[in-house]
């Protein structure tokens, strides 16, 4: 039974982002084997339960982990038992990717493929908070939906003369991890060759705050993509920065962190943090104020 301990500020959202996410009906890719290779019972607890635990077999929980750091932790049994009595049903359904193309204009390039993507779910439906049932999204990630919309939209009238040498593909997926899991993971079901993939641009979460002087790089350093962010940026007058937040492991933990493990650059743009406007800090202090007070909520965006 592995369990995961949650911790607020490196996790990036509260305990009851957890909770409200897994503790009704949730989705996975159906395996060959049908998931049995899963572990019987999968869990998060949170860090004070998880402390106690440890104080109840004789241990230091915080001593344990700071062993794990510095990768001189072995593995020291509990001692502790659990008995649990779990009642659930099981179903299958077929959900959808959305993918549309635009066919590149070089002979030769249009045989690679440049990738934007997004998800289009949130939620779902669920019990009722502020008066509604349909958890929406709004920021995450109908806003990245939204942008790439319209990025397809802006590439459907481009003039035969402007049309890219590579063929650009738009992927909306479905289920956030697994949806890309699908289209990357499984090599058997890609439309097109992960081989010939030569980039891929993923949005979730736009900048709705405003302006700012600067772009957050999600993985600033682990792309060759880098280069071409700076000019851009420098273009406009502004500045790349690395993530304000390294710790939370946002390039790791990222919808398309699947298409990492490809043969391809991969680039997680967000929000910048140093407004035109606004005093210094202001832009870290919206993150941190949305990660707190909206977050838990934003189902209801």
């Amino acid at each position: 039974m592995p369990d995961s301990v949650h911790e607020t500020g490196p996790a990036g959202y509260p305990w009851e982002v957890v909770r409200d996410s897994w503790s009704g009906e949730a989705f996975n890719l159906v395996s060959a084997d049908k998931n049995m290779h899963r572990a019987a019972v999968e869990g998060w607890i949170t860090h004070e339960q998880a402390q106690a635990l440890f104080r109840a077999a004789g241990l230091d929980f915080e001593a344990e982990r700071r062993k794990l750091s510095a990768r001189i932790f072995t593995r020291c049994p509990l001692g502790m038992k659990a008995q649990l009595d779990i009642h659930n049903r099981l179903r299958t359904i077929q959900s959808h990717n959305v993918m549309r193309s635009f066919t590149g204009s070089d002979p030769a390039l249009k045989n690679q493929y440049v990738i934007y993507s997004a998800h289009w779910d949130h939620f779902g439906i669920g019990p009722e908070v502020n008066g509604d049932k349909i958890y929406h999204g709004a920021l995450d990630n109908a806003s990245g939906s939204a942008a790439l919309l319209e990025i397809a939209r802006a590439y459907a009238h481009l003039k035969p003369e402007n049309t890219p040498k590579r063929t650009i593909l738009f992927l909306i997926r479905h289920s956030r991890r697994t949806g890309i899991a699908w289209f990357g993971i499984l090599r058997e079901h890609p439309l097109y060759p992960l081989a010939r993939t030569a980039a891929n641009i993923n949005m979730d979460g736009m900048n709705v705050w405003g302006k700012t002087r600067d772009i957050t790089e999600i993985g600033k350093g682990k792309s060759t993509l880098d280069e071409v962010v700076a000019d851009v940026a420098q273009q406009q007058g502004r500045t790349v920065r690395d993530d304000p937040e390294p710790e939370k492991g946002f390039y790791y933990r990222s919808t398309t962190s699947a298409l990492r493990r490809s043969v391809f650059r991969r680039l997680i743009p967000t929000q910048g943090s140093i407004s035109w406007e606004k005093p210094a800090g202001w832009g870290l202090q919206k993150r941190q104020e949305y990660t707190a007070n909206e977050l838990p909520t934003s189902r209801v965006m």
